[in-house]
């Protein structure tokens, strides 16, 4: 069986009808992999940047920006900026060169030690 029947079927199945057409553009592919070991593998993680501006200067900055259509005060940080444990009260911008973080008001992101952003909700929001 062929990719083009299996996406029909499998289009069939979760959304009830056929694809409207045999031109199939793939825009979206995810991956899952999974490797036997320990699970706390990342807990090892070496981060490459600890903490530091990395040479930047400016490592945050302060500005207004229209949140829910009202202006408000918002930090803007540099992720490189961060060290292990360091955190970020919303409402916060945290800019890298392949990705931006929003932390919205009442939210903090956390570097934790795997070196990965980690965002919680605090009480009441």
């Amino acid at each position: 069986m062929g990719f083009s029947r299996e996406l029909e079927q499998t289009h069939r199945t979760y959304h009830g009808t056929s694809p409207a057409n045999e031109n199939i553009e793939v825009v979206t592919y995810r991956l899952v992999a999974s490797v036997p070991g320990p699970r706390n593998v990342l807990d090892q993680f070496d981060r490459l940047h600890s903490g530091g501006h990395g040479g930047k200067t400016g490592s945050a900055s302060e500005d207004g920006v229209h949140f829910r259509g009202e202006r408000r005060s918002c930090r803007f940080v540099w992720r490189e900026s961060l060290g292990l444990g360091e955190s970020v009260q919303g409402l916060a911008v945290i800019e890298e060169p392949t990705a931006t973080t929003l932390v919205p008001p009442g939210w903090r992101a956390e570097v934790a030690r795997t070196g990965a952003l980690e965002l919680s909700k605090g009480e009441g929001v």
